[in-house]
């Protein structure tokens, strides 16, 4: 957890954290974890004007109210010179759960990033699976096995995303995204999968002799 803390934190902010302890005791990197999540949502220049005690409550209320991250702690509890470890670990344990990834590397917010990644992937799947379906249509698929290579190995890279997106999704982090809208990707994904098993078929069942026959039947048993 403590390396997903020091990955998390904006290099910008100049916030070191070391431990659960004494570290978190000002209330900065808590601002910057929210920060890094979601910017925008803290005046960093209005918080370094500010007492700890403002700092962490300025920090608990943003992240319940914004994030969704239940308020464990008070200020009293980390503002004191030996505050209890595993107290902030629950806490900050949270983020970590809703929020597992963190920030992207051109700098950007884990949420603005998803959210870039899930506008990618619903547009690539519905612009293949609205040129497969035009090919199977047609009957103008390719019969050169390197073309429908070339276009697994594009889906395989996609699949990668996909399933961090599930995950995602899952730990019921992504507030912005919906269930419908979850839906539809799995949906087109699952088209996308069905329209690449035909054209498979098809290749199998178009090799010569007795091979196109084992081809195509196990295509159809699968």
């Amino acid at each position: 957890m403590l390396h997903w803390v020091t990955s998390t934190l904006p290099k910008d902010h100049g916030i070191e954290v070391r431990d659960f302890g004494g570290s978190w005791q000002d209330g900065f990197a808590f601002l910057a974890i929210i920060d890094a999540i979601k910017s925008n949502l803290i005046n960093f220049p209005a918080m370094r004007q500010a007492s700890n005690k403002t700092r962490l409550e300025t920090a608990f209320n943003v992240a319940e109210s914004e994030l969704g991250i239940a308020r464990l702690l008070d200020p009293e509890d980390v503002d004191v010179p030996q505050p209890d470890e595993k107290s902030i670990m629950t806490y900050v344990a949270q983020f970590l759960h809703k929020y597992p990834e963190p920030r992207a590397a051109d700098g950007s917010s884990t949420l603005g990033a998803i959210e870039a990644e899930y506008n990618e992937l619903i547009s690539w799947l519905l612009k293949k699976t609205q040129y497969l379906e035009h090919l199977q249509q047609t009957n103008s698929l390719s019969m050169v096995y390197s073309d429908y290579k070339t276009f697994k190995g594009e889906f395989d890279e996609k699949a990668k995303v996909f399933g961090k997106l599930k995950r995602v999704i899952e730990s019921q982090s992504m507030v912005t995204i919906t269930v419908e809208s979850w839906r539809e990707i799995e949906r087109l994904w699952t088209k996308l999968e069905t329209q690449l098993h035909n054209w498979l078929w098809l290749l199998d069942s178009g090799l010569p002799g007795d091979l196109g026959q084992v081809g195509e039947w196990l295509g159809r048993a699968e």
